[in-house]
């Protein structure tokens, strides 16, 4: 996914979305707590130190309100940097300015190139993303990097997850990375060296794919080398094209299919990196009790309020020892009342107090 503030790239250019943050309702926070027993929340499992949250841009309080409701103290929580245009991009205080005291362990969505590139295969297409990675694989974009980073640092979270370039096996990001991955290789390697020459960081730097075969090769094409990934991740949500079949068959899908959890593992192990979960949820758009279609016009579905989706994808982060699991929490909200069988999962599986 992305940041919440664009609207038709804010949800994987897919569907159209608003801004609005729907506010949390006591009642239903209390409903979600009342749903699990209190033998169920006793002992919290290994995977309730790997949480993290998005649920929202620039706003630490929907993330309280997640706390509250669910009973889980998130040790991450995910922000992403304002990707209009490179001044955008470098701006000093934002979104950082928010965050200042909250107490999380903050991971960065660091763009790799602005909103006006788009994603194009064909590097001689002036303004396509192939033609903007190959100029950043020349270095013609390091100095905005070390701006990013002595921004970063400035304002007090020296210690962040910088995310790079995500899902770039997509189609929808600016830095779409198809037909072009050793421009995008070559170019992650001089961002990650220029955040790494600023002053005091101490930057963690994760490479993360989204989930599936998306046409774009073996992904072992576009790793940029263990020298400068931290860590490697997949993108991973409740959401199949046309049909879904349950969560059981799902789940076992995720985990077997090309680029899958599986390919995770295994990748993750021959390059000794800890395995992560930059974004995992029940989608995006309508994905509740309410309505299970997540983009009428894509024919995409998800598993609406699947508390045994989430429940194998605690069983899965904690049994392979996952360093983090933030939990996208915007617009399909399960502390609103949306999705109190959700809600009562994710207390279950995460509650880090009985």
């Amino acid at each position: 996914m992305t940041r919440s503030w664009q609207a038709c790239r804010a949800l994987r250019a897919r569907i159209t979305c608003c801004r609005a943050l729907v506010p949390l309702s006591l009642v239903s926070a209390c409903v979600a707590l009342l749903l699990v027993p209190a033998t169920a929340r006793a002992t919290p499992p290994a995977a309730a130190g790997a949480l993290g949250v998005y649920a929202g841009e620039g706003d630490p309080t929907p993330v309280g309100d997640f706390t509250t409701a669910v009973g889980a103290q998130p040790r991450y929580a995910m922000d992403f940097l304002f990707g209009n245009t490179w001044r955008t991009i470098t701006q000093a205080r934002q979104p950082y300015a928010k965050w200042k005291g909250t107490g999380y362990t903050m991971i960065w969505g660091v763009d790799m190139l602005p909103d006006t590139y788009t994603p194009n295969d064909n590097v001689g297409v002036p303004g396509g993303s192939c033609f903007g990675l190959t100029l950043g694989a020349a270095g013609e974009f390091d100095h905005y990097f070390q701006t990013v980073g002595r921004n970063i640092v400035r304002n007090g979270f020296a210690s962040s997850v910088i995310r790079v370039g995500w899902e770039f096996n997509g189609n929808w990001f600016p830095w779409a990375a198809g037909g072009c991955p050793a421009a995008y290789v070559k170019y992650f390697d001089h961002i990650v060296t220029a955040m790494r020459s600023v002053p005091g960081e101490h930057f963690t730097f994760e490479w993360n794919p989204t989930r599936g075969d998306l046409g774009v090769g073996d992904l072992a094409g576009y790793y940029p080398g263990d020298a400068y990934v931290g860590s490697v991740g997949l993108d991973v949500y409740d959401v199949e094209q046309h049909s879904y079949p349950g969560a059981r068959a799902e789940f076992r899908h995720m985990e077997t299919e090309i680029d899958g959890l599986n390919w995770l593992v295994s990748f993750a192990a021959a390059h000794h990196k800890s395995i992560v979960l930059p974004e995992w949820g029940l989608g995006w758009g309508t994905c509740s009790a309410r309505g299970q279609s997540v983009s009428p016009t894509s024919g995409d579905t998800c598993g609406g309020d699947d508390a045994t989706w989430v429940n194998l994808m605690a069983a899965w982060i904690a049994s392979h020892h996952v360093a983090e699991a933030t939990y996208w929490d915007f617009r399909t909200s399960s502390v609103d009342g949306q999705n109190r069988l959700v809600a009562a999962a994710l207390r279950k599986d995460f509650a880090t107090s009985p």
